[in-house]
């Protein structure tokens, strides 16, 4: 009975899991990279007890702890996913759209702050390749609050009505 049960909720979370990741939205792919970024954060805060060089010679200290809190509260805009959900409430699925800003806006400043402390401390013509990444990753997560806010906008309007 047991084994029957735990198959069940296998094939649910299962035909869930496929639904997500074959629907056109970026939930998915915006979960992976932010959950990425708050290891990476966390690693350099914990394990290497220190951030990128890049970052720390052109930030200073103070920018170094505003960087690394800025890769870890990404992940704020996954409890605003899971909030902005539910559509019983209305303070529940607007502050989710709020904490999913707040997320998105933390990933912007973390991917931008990489990209503008590597862009001062590298010398142009040496080979560089994961800055243009942490680049189109700073341009999507702009897009994305541009998006949260117009879907904020939304929110209020219809709570409103």
């Amino acid at each position: 009975m047991m084994v029957r049960r735990i198959r069940w909720m296998g094939h649910r979370v299962a035909d869930r899991f496929f639904a997500i990741l074959d629907s056109e939205g970026v939930a998915f792919f915006q979960t992976l990279v932010y959950i990425h970024l708050a290891i990476g954060g966390a690693y350099c805060l914990l394990v290497a007890r220190s951030v990128p060089n890049t970052v720390k010679g052109a930030l200073g200290d103070m920018g170094d702890t505003a960087w690394l809190l800025l890769c870890m509260g990404a992940t704020i805009c996954i409890a605003g996913k899971v909030m902005s959900w539910s559509h019983r409430r209305y303070w529940v699925r607007t502050g989710g759209l709020y904490l999913q800003f707040a997320g998105d806006l933390c990933a912007f400043g973390s991917f931008t702050g990489y990209v503008l402390s590597t862009w001062q401390e590298s010398t142009w013509g040496q080979p560089l390749v994961a800055v243009w990444v942490f680049a189109a990753l700073a341009d999507c997560a702009f897009f994305l609050c541009w998006r949260d806010l117009r879907r904020i906008r939304e929110a209020e309007r219809a709570g409103r009505s």
